[in-house]
């Protein structure tokens, strides 16, 4: 099984990309917004049987993503998940309970990617609305405690055959 990892991005003014491997004739492309879901596809394409490895593109999310105010521009997210990241700067304790409610199938991508993981963040993130007047989170965790949450998870989807 291959596993591809990438972190899920929203940039406000993100659009499909045209991809391909080097040596590859230029009319092979694949259009992707992001560079693990063309890897998938493009591995998937040059599967000849059933016997060769599954791929399959994890992502991801940042806990402190709904804190970034420039998702309210974003044109990736519907209204619905914009009021949601709203009502999360007012409730900032119940989302991080459980933050994976927030990034269930209705999140963009959520249809390609076959599953997405929820990791730490570092740093200090401002938000709110400019006439509620800004608030600020901080989130303490280290560089070395991320890449061990990415490193179990791949152990448990290789292990599992997931």
């Amino acid at each position: 099984m291959r596993l591809i990892y990438q972190l899920g991005r929203l940039d406000a003014n993100m659009e499909s990309q045209k991809f391909k491997i080097a040596g590859d004739a230029d009319e092979n492309y694949i259009e992707s917004e992001l560079s693990s879901l063309f890897l998938k596809k493009y591995f998937e394409n040059r599967k000849e049987n059933e016997m060769e490895s599954e791929t399959k593109v994890i992502l991801l999310y940042p806990v402190s993503l709904p804190f970034n105010t420039t998702l309210l521009r974003s044109t990736k997210l519907d209204e619905k998940l914009k009021e949601e990241i709203v009502n999360i700067w007012g409730n900032e304790d119940e989302y991080l309970k459980n933050p994976y409610e927030f990034f269930g199938n209705n999140f963009p991508y959520g249809k390609e990617k076959d599953d997405f993981i929820v990791i730490h963040s570092i740093g200090k993130y401002p938000y709110g609305k400019d006439e509620e007047g800004t608030k600020e989170i901080r989130f303490d965790t280290v560089y070395g405690d991320i890449v061990l949450e990415i490193f179990l998870d791949m152990l448990k989807k290789i292990s599992q055959g997931k």
